[in-house]
């Protein structure tokens, strides 16, 4: 009988309700000896042994050889602690010592959880595997069933918008009361958004499931009766800075709808508008809020329903309004000083911006923020590291992320913003 074998060793960077980060290792007699493939096993395929493939983690793999290591250590000194004129409670010890750094390995956050930038490195990954077939959704993905909220995740995951455009979460009070048809009707309302839109959104036994199309523009919909992840709550609703009742209409959803952008216009704004427009249908069938998990913002459903104004809608094509369609996020240090970190910049083409400053100071460092994107997005002005830049009569500089990376390193990069005076 062979001592040699296959298996999947060195398990981390865990996304809640989607999957984790193995390795693949050669193995001997349960011991892994040489690593083969990195593989993302997806909690909706536990039938499947192969998993996504990707680049080797040395995450994974160091942590798999850490592993055996301890097993082997607290195995060896069980062992001497009941050999002749043996040191009984020092082996022990130790071997206590093994299994607590064991325990640790599997337990530690860092070295369990993925980081926000690690998963979204995870999803952009699946994400070019699926546009290009060679990885197709789990069947639960497109029909889910049992634990409805992973299986949309899952399906988001793997379906997320050809090439670099938004989708939104529609978070729902109560599962949505629409017919057939119904929802294209209500967007034809809402004519200042553009021509007649034309689709189907139909409930069935899954899910919501639909298609929209208008100007170009084309949009599809999947939904399901459970609430949002918890971490994408967390990255939405948790750092937010709207009213408390705001928030917690929104956590107690119990029906979101994944709205995304396929193709159309290149035009951030106009993507934005024509994911508003189909969430704005539905602002009268109980939707609590809009989240956005990459700008990791909401939006209140009253402040949606503005929208409907022309007015307001000219002056969101005219000037991008502060923090719609992006989110500004606060990272407190042990010494009392707060980063404020912008998300949400890529979509628009735009590093996102860091500013090391004091909580107090949130609204001005607000406004800051926000003038210093638009005046990037419009001109296309070239902004990196070691740059200068003269504003308002100050001078600032340009820098890179050198402290807590998984926070505030954003999709397309983050500029540390700095005065030069300081």
């Amino acid at each position: 009988m062979s001592c040699f074998g296959v298996g999947f060793y060195g398990k981390t960077d865990v996304i809640p309700g989607v999957g984790h980060v193995a390795t693949r290792f050669l193995c001997m007699k349960c011991i892994p000896i040489a690593p083969m493939e990195s593989v993302l096993l997806l909690d909706s395929r536990e039938d499947d042994e192969d998993g996504v493939e990707i680049p080797l983690s040395a995450k994974s793999i160091a942590l798999a050889y850490l592993r055996a290591l301890l097993v082997g250590v607290a195995v060896c000194y069980i062992a001497m602690a009941f050999a002749p004129k043996a040191s009984v409670p020092l082996h022990l010890a130790l071997a206590g010592s093994a299994v607590f750094l064991l325990a640790v390995s599997y337990l530690l956050p860092p070295l369990v959880r993925a980081s926000p930038r690690r998963a979204a490195e995870l999803r952009r990954l699946v994400r070019g595997l699926a546009e290009t077939g060679r990885c197709a959704p789990a069947p639960a993905a497109a029909c889910p069933t049992g634990n409805a909220g992973d299986a949309s995740f899952v399906g988001r995951f793997l379906e997320r918008s050809v090439g670099n455009a938004p989708s939104i979460i529609l978070a729902f009070d109560r599962r949505p009361a629409l017919r057939a048809g119904r929802w294209i009707e209500k967007m034809n309302r809402e004519s200042h958004f553009g021509g007649d839109a034309r689709g189907e959104v139909r409930m069935t036994a899954q899910g919501l499931m639909g298609f929209v199309e208008y100007d170009g523009h084309s949009l599809r919909l999947f939904g399901v009766d459970a609430p949002a992840p918890e971490f994408v709550m967390e990255h939405t609703v948790e750092t937010s800075h709207w009213a408390p009742e705001e928030k917690e209409r929104v956590r107690r959803h119990q029906f979101h709808v994944l709205c995304q952008y396929r193709s159309g216009s290149s035009d951030p704004v106009e993507q934005y508008l024509a994911l508003y427009r189909v969430a704005l249908a539905a602002c009268d069938e109980g939707l609590a809020g809009v989240l956005n998990e990459e700008a990791w913002n909401f939006t209140p459903s009253a402040l949606l329903a503005r929208l409907r104004e022309p007015e307001v809608l000219a002056e969101c094509r005219a000037d991008i309004p502060p923090f719609l369609w992006t989110g500004l996020v606060k990272c407190f240090k042990p010494d009392g000083t707060c980063w404020f970190v912008t998300k949400g910049h890529h979509f628009f083409g735009v590093s996102d911006f860091a500013w090391l400053g004091r909580n107090e100071e949130g609204n001005q460092v607000a406004d800051f923020m926000h003038s210093l994107f638009v005046y990037a997005y419009r001109t296309g002005a070239s902004m990196e590291a070691g740059h200068t830049l003269e504003w308002c009569g100050e001078e600032y500089r340009f820098a890179g992320v050198s402290e807590y990376p998984e926070y505030l390193e954003g999709p397309a990069g983050t500029l540390v913003v700095q005065p030069c005076a300081a």
